[in-house]
């Protein structure tokens, strides 16, 4: 007894005291975690039933057709269009499982550089799940992990090709352009399958800021966009540096004129 006293004073003189844990922290910390998982469970169990993802290709086309546009297949799409896109909006498409990890923190960090939203991380799938079967919804933090799920679901539900197809019909190109042929007749006033190489880029870049880059009214920040789809288009080996400067000066001729480089 007397030996451990001796230990025990030994070990206090030399800085080593053995302290007891504080019953109040740790009672408070254990409250919090209850708190925490009580909290996260509420929310989870307050999450509505996910919408079925079967027959997308089917209900776009039926709302296609009732707004009187068609439904352009993937085979029928033009081709530089569709290789812009997924150069320019998700060119690692084909290799992820919906969630592009890999751009997710690239935005991450050039947001968090630039003190600002600069970038974004959505996946085509992503896009394609916002633009069709959340169209309507609120956004929430609920909306959030529904969007992860229902896409989730619907790469296990269609194959890479059909969701490109069904984005290039579902996505909005800007007032009163759902889908690539309104965007070709609103744009160009011909169908899709009659577009040139530099309409093409256009309709591909366009999608991330229909406003931003008409070129009726904004023909310099839409000339900038394309350049970005050009630019895309070379890091991916799509597109040879003579292609590239030719597209880089032809004019985009539209609707309502022309927009020169």
């Amino acid at each position: 007894m007397e030996e451990s006293k001796q230990q025990s004073e030994s070990a206090e003189k030399g800085g080593f005291k053995t302290r007891k844990p504080n019953k109040k922290v740790l009672w408070v910390s254990l409250g919090l975690l209850i708190f925490v998982l009580f909290s996260v469970g509420g929310w989870m169990a307050n999450i509505p039933i996910l919408p079925n993802v079967t027959g997308l290709g089917e209900s776009l086309e039926s709302d296609l057709t009732t707004r009187g546009d068609a439904y352009v297949s993937l085979d029928q799409a033009p081709p530089d269009l569709v290789t812009s896109l997924v150069a320019v909006e998700d060119k690692r498409f084909y290799e992820h499982i919906g969630t592009d990890w890999i751009r997710v923190a690239g935005a991450l960090w050039a947001n968090v550089k630039a003190h600002r939203v600069v970038e974004g991380g959505s996946t085509i799938t992503e896009q394609l799940v916002d633009n069709t079967i959340l169209r309507d919804e609120e956004k929430s933090l609920t909306r959030k992990l529904q969007a992860m799920l229902l896409t989730q679901l619907v790469e296990q539900t269609y194959t890479k090709d059909q969701i490109l197809e069904y984005y290039l019909n579902a996505v909005y190109y800007g007032p009163g352009s759902y889908g690539i042929d309104a965007a070709s007749y609103n744009y160009f006033e011909q169908p899709p399958s009659e577009l040139d190489p530099i309409q093409q880029l256009f309709l591909a870049g366009v999608v991330q800021g229909p406003a931003l880059y008409d070129p009726s009214s904004q023909c310099s920040a839409a000339r900038t966009r394309l350049d970005a789809v050009v630019d895309a288009r070379l890091d991916t080996q799509t597109l040879s540096a003579a292609e590239a400067e030719d597209l880089r000066v032809a004019p985009l001729v539209h609707a309502n004129g022309i927009c020169r480089a």
